[in-house]
């Protein structure tokens, strides 16, 4: 698209600004009208990002790649190197099973330099809770509890099925220690399953969080509170966003605004002595 433009220009440096009528106003506003067209036109077109995919100095390979905004996927190669189709604001997906799941936005510093360098910390992602329907059966003979146990339960709990025995059989004896036997195996196996399933709720939303918590840091202290506090250029606003996530920004999503302003503060320093390096 590049090379269309300059082709354009040369164009009408020949045809048209050797002319005496094109020295009009309205001429000038067209030539004016195209030049701005044709790079708006090639900022918005996807082009090529190479890219390499690291844990701290080593290359990760196999990582699935895809760009969420365009629906194309890829993987990264032997040496961590890979080729994805993007433009500016599109949202890629880093994922693995060794690994955290991180999402990048492009950004016009990798528009620029037409590459993109994205670090992943270990970790295992988990699968989604499931509910198991298929039906199983408890050995009440082998079940024991501590010596001692005390277990919480409702006067639900209390109530137990009428005795069949005791109904048909009048020779039976009275009264039975085993009748909330169920009553108790229902208790215990609900409080161990609703306890996994606040655990892992909460897990999720930990996650969430910390998942969430870099691409809100510009809209909840705003772009003068880096350009001018932190002397990042506009520019390098998204990178210097990727650069602190990298060194541990999402620690910190439960923290006051104090030690996060204090991270960031420490982060811009080395940000800027790197990049007058």
């Amino acid at each position: 698209m590049e090379k269309d433009c300059l082709k354009l220009l040369r164009f009408l440096r020949k045809k048209v600004f050797l002319t005496t009528k094109l020295r009009s106003k309205n001429n000038y506003i067209l030539i004016l009208f195209l030049i701005v067209f044709s790079a708006s036109f090639a900022q918005n077109e996807a082009i090529p990002l190479k890219g390499i995919v690291k844990n701290d100095s080593v290359v990760l390979q196999d990582i699935n790649i895809v760009n969420k905004t365009s629906k194309l996927g890829t993987s990264s190669n032997f040496k961590g190197g890979f080729i994805m189709y993007a433009k500016l604001g599109d949202s890629i997906q880093f994922s693995s099973i060794n690994y955290t799941t991180r999402i990048v936005l492009v950004s016009i510093n990798h528009i620029k330099n037409k590459q993109i360098t994205v670090f992943l910390e270990p970790g295992l992602n988990e699968l989604k809770e499931i509910e198991i329907t298929q039906k199983f059966r408890l050995d009440f003979g082998n079940l024991t509890l501590p010596k001692g146990a005390i277990l919480d339960f409702d006067k639900a709990d209390l109530k137990k099925a009428p005795n069949a025995r005791l109904l048909t059989d009048p020779t039976s004896p009275a009264g039975s220690n085993t009748g909330n036997i169920f009553g108790i195996i229902t208790l215990i196996t609900d409080k161990i399953f609703e306890k996994s399933r606040q655990r892992k709720k909460e897990e999720l939303k930990t996650e969430q969080l910390q998942q969430n918590f870099p691409e809100t840091m510009l809209d909840k202290y705003g772009e003068d509170f880096y350009t001018k506090s932190l002397n990042i250029d506009k520019n390098d606003v998204y990178l210097f966003i990727d650069y602190c996530t990298d060194n541990g920004l999402k620690e910190y999503y439960l923290s006051d605004e104090f030690t996060t302003k204090n991270f960031l503060v420490l982060q811009s320093k080395k940000f800027l002595k790197l990049k007058k390096e």
